[in-house]
């Protein structure tokens, strides 16, 4: 029997073309009922060519929903993480397709394209969308917070209604 992932994994050069979207290292804190905030979690570490190396990522869902997570291994791996309203979502990426997929517990799934990749901080930039056509913008790397810095001169990613800290 086939698992999940290694399902997706095969499913997506089928499916890429029905449903282009995400990806996502880190906790969300909830402050507030209208924010949520998050922090990198510190025990994700890249360890070059290692199955078991794990990279930040964070994706924005629409207008409001935010995705983060890990993305685990090398070349090619698992994606776990929590959306803001705390469904969890699972899923697989891949450097040699460079998308990413993910199904959620409540249903909601999508499909990342990865386009861009910064030399100096080694961070992945994708976009893509849901089934149901919400767009997806991905970021995925070990030094997620720098990559931001650098590009916005903040620690802060907006997502729609969510500004995110990353520490």
């Amino acid at each position: 029997m086939m698992t999940f992932s290694e399902c997706h994994l095969r499913a997506l050069p089928v499916c890429a073309p029905f449903y282009p979207a995400l990806l996502a290292a880190a906790t969300v804190i909830f402050a507030d009922g209208a924010a949520a905030q998050m922090q990198l979690d510190e025990t994700c570490v890249e360890v070059e060519g290692s199955e078991t190396s794990c990279a930040h990522a964070v994706a924005c869902i629409g207008d409001d929903l935010l995705l983060v997570g890990q993305a685990i291994g090398w070349d090619q791996g698992l994606l776990q993480g929590e959306m803001s309203s705390g469904t969890t979502c699972t899923g697989v990426w891949s450097n040699i397709e460079n998308v990413a997929n993910f199904t959620c517990e409540d249903g909601m799934t999508g499909i990342v394209t990865y386009s861009f990749k910064d030399p100096d901080t080694n961070v992945a930039v994708g976009a893509g969308q849901t089934i149901v056509g919400l767009p997806i913008n991905a970021w995925s790397g070990a030094d997620l917070a720098a990559y931001i810095a650098q590009t916005t001169g903040a620690r802060e990613l907006t997502c729609g209604a969510h500004s995110v800290t990353l520490n």
